[in-house]
Parts: C-alpha cells; sequence; structure tokens
C-alpha cells in the first residue's frame, strides 16, 4: 500500500475552520449540539449511567447497547454492526475491500469525499468514475444508464454516496432499487457511504443499503444529521460475517476500541434520534428558503437548485461572477474581503467553477448578509 495522496478537502479546512475570525458558509456538519442539551434528552437511567461512568476500555465491536440502538436506524441485527471513528470507517472497509477485488475495477460515485477513492488506490485498485451531471433544468444528478454502462466483467465494487457529498443529489425509490439490483446481478460489493442518511426532506427515509443486499456495506454515523460530529461515532454494517472479521481485525491495529463517553452520549443521541433531526431539519429548512431568495435575487451570478436532502449544495457561479477566474479565485476574494469561507470545486478535483454551500447552521442568516454584500458589488 501507498501513503494515499494529501487529503484536499482538509488541508483547504485547516486553515480556516479554527479560526475564530472566519466565517465558515461551507460546512457540512449540521448544527453541533452541546452536553447540556444531550443529556437533557436522556432518561434518568442514561444519566446516572452518564454520571457514574468508568473510563475503561471499551467492547472493540461497540457496546451491546449502541449497536442494538444502531440496529434499530440500520434495520440490521446488533452482530453485524462495527463501531469506529467514521473517517475511520471508510479507511477499514476500502482496506479490507482493495484486498477482495483480487485486481478487479472499483466504480466510485464523482465528485466525492476524497477518501473514498484514494484509499482503493493507495492499494492500487483501479478505478472508474460514476459522474454527477448538471443541467440547469434539474440541478444535479447521477444517471443510472451511465452506470450500467460502466459495469464489465471486471468490475468488482460500487462506491456511493447518498445523500451526495457535495451536491446533495438524493436518488428516488426506484433508482436506489435498481443501483442494488444491478449490484446484485453482478455479483458486486457495494460501499454506501450513508453519512447524510436521516436529511431526506421526505419520509420514508431511503433503506440503508446494508438492509437489502448481503454484499452491501453502509457506513453512517453521528456526525452529520445528528449535529454531534464531537462524538467521533461512526459504525460499519453488514450481513457478511467474513467480510465483518476483517474490519474488525484491521480495527484492533488502529482505534481498538470507542471511548466510554462517546459510547454513552452515543446510546442517548440515538434513543433521541427524532428530537435531534427534527431540529436540524428546522434549521434547514428556513437556511433553504433563504439561500433559495438570495440566488433568485443573483440570479445573474449564481446558480442553484434546492437539494432534496443533504446539508450541504454544489452552488455554480456564472461568468458574470467568475470573470475568467475559477471559483477558488472568488473564494480567495471572500475570504480576503469578507473572512467568509466557501469550498471550491477544486478541493475535490472537480471543475473549479463550483463551491460547497453549507446550510444547516443557525448563523447562516448573518452570514448570507455578508455574501449579499459581497454579490452586490458584481450585480448590474
Amino acid at each position: 500500500m501507498d501513503l494515499p495522496k494529501t487529503f484536499k478537502l482538509e488541508r483547504y479546512f485547516a486553515q480556516y475552520e479554527f479560526d475564530n475570525t472566519k466565517k465558515l458558509l461551507c460546512c457540512s456538519d449540521a448544527e453541533s449540539f452541546d452536553l447540556k442539551t444531550l443529556l437533557s434528552l436522556g432518561s434518568s437511567e442514561d444519566v446516572e449511567k452518564w454520571n457514574n461512568l468508568k473510563l475503561c476500555y471499551t467492547d472493540s465491536q461497540g457496546s451491546l447497547e449502541l449497536r442494538t440502538e444502531i440496529s434499530k436506524l440500520q434495520d440490521i441485527n446488533p452482530e453485524n454492526i462495527l463501531v469506529c471513528v467514521p473517517a475511520e470507517g471508510i479507511f477499514i472497509a476500502l482496506t479490507c475491500l482493495a484486498k477482495e477485488l483480487k485486481g478487479k475495477k472499483a466504480i466510485v460515485c464523482w465528485p466525492c469525499y476524497q477518501s473514498l477513492i484514494e484509499v482503493l488506490e493507495s492499494n492500487g485498485v483501479t478505478t472508474d468514475k460514476w459522474l454527477a451531471r448538471y443541467s440547469s433544468e434539474k440541478g444535479w444528478y447521477f444517471d443510472m444508464n451511465e452506470l450500467r454502462g460502466l459495469i464489465k466483467d471486471n468490475v468488482g465494487l460500487v462506491v456511493v454516496n447518498f445523500p451526495h457529498n457535495p451536491t446533495s443529489f438524493l436518488p428516488s425509490t426506484d433508482e436506489f432499487n435498481e443501483l442494488i439490483k444491478l449490484c446484485k446481478e453482478n455479483d458486486i460489493y457495494l460501499f454506501s457511504d450513508e453519512m447524510y442518511r436521516m436529511t431526506e426532506r421526505s419520509i420514508p427515509h431511503l433503506s440503508s443499503a446494508c438492509s437489502v443486499y448481503d454484499k452491501a456495506i453502509s457506513l453512517s454515523g453521528l456526525s452529520k444529521s445528528f449535529g454531534l460530529p464531537g462524538l467521533r461515532v461512526g459504525w460499519l454494517c453488514c450481513q457478511n460475517d467474513e467480510i465483518l472479521g476483517k474490519f474488525k481485525g484491521l480495527k484492533d491495529y488502529l482505534t481498538i476500541c470507542s471511548s466510554s463517553p462517546t459510547e454513552a452520549l452515543g446510546v442517548i443521541a440515538l434513543k433521541n434520534r427524532d428530537a435531534l433531526t427534527t431540529t436540524i431539519q428546522l434549521i434547514i429548512k428556513k437556511n433553504l428558503s433563504l439561500v433559495s431568495a438570495l440566488a433568485v435575487k443573483y440570479q445573474e451570478l449564481i446558480e442553484w437548485h434546492e437539494p432534496k436532502a443533504g446539508t450541504t449544495g454544489f452552488m455554480k457561479l456564472r461568468e458574470k461572477l467568475l470573470k475568467g477566474r475559477t471559483a477558488t479565485d472568488v473564494c480567495a476574494e471572500l475570504v480576503d474581503k469578507f473572512n467568509i469561507v466557501l469550498l471550491p470545486a477544486k478541493t475535490y478535483q472537480y471543475e473549479d467553477k463550483y463551491v460547497r454551500f453549507g446550510f444547516a447552521r443557525k448563523d447562516m442568516e448573518i452570514l448570507l448578509t455578508d455574501f449579499d454584500n459581497f454579490l452586490s458589488q458584481y450585480a448590474n
């Protein structure tokens, strides 16, 4: 295995994320809950456990209580779940799957969170990209016919992320079922990054891939949809005992186990998941109306299609704003003049005329005022 390449998105964020003078308008995580709020949702029994918690090692697979709560969300048995840090889960699963491919290719939805492709390529796997498409009429989408055309005898894995980061594209139920059908018919592994599941604006939510296909591996966690990124709680789910066993073995070389405070708080969060996700949905609903209004006001400068799920959108910058420049150049000007941080498509190694826009935090209305002032310089 080669060392992975520099993680462009994470290095970009490292410049700004914890600089209190910068205003982040591109975050993929929702408004974070504080400890007091989370504990207030817990039952008296859960709070008593928290108050008397011993800071000892935990079960390397994750506590049974935590896995039981996760199982209700993923519709899979607790024994088919491995608790891990979300980013660790990507590394564990794709490193192990790279060995299972035995020379076969992987298809990866693109653009994507870099580790979804980089871990495979650094393990010697050849990848083909299933490209997100954009049209002014319907916004972002993935074409199932294109995926069908990419699947050949030498393909052993498909990697998807729905709702999608950065576009927040959400497949229809029929499209999701077609994805599962294609993988089953061709006996292909499916790695499904579901970190943004439960942010869908419609109910019911899409099924978790691991619950409907025995060669699917689902990754999820509390960082995005639940507003608890600081807990670092995630999980891998898989019906295949042999594959899950390999995941457990690799985790022994990494974090080994979760922290006991993390697991205790994770249990409380999952028991109260409706309260957490409903709060975040209300923030998103309000913010999306504000972004849509801004996009109408400056439609000659920016192009925006309101996503059906997720916490981010991929906004197109029109030429009247770009003026021959790249999105990276525009983002640099925005930071320099207004201390506002947007994420240029270049960090995804994608066409540099789009920016990632985050809409799941409470301070958005204030930040949009500054963004409005920036855009007004280029209007008319």
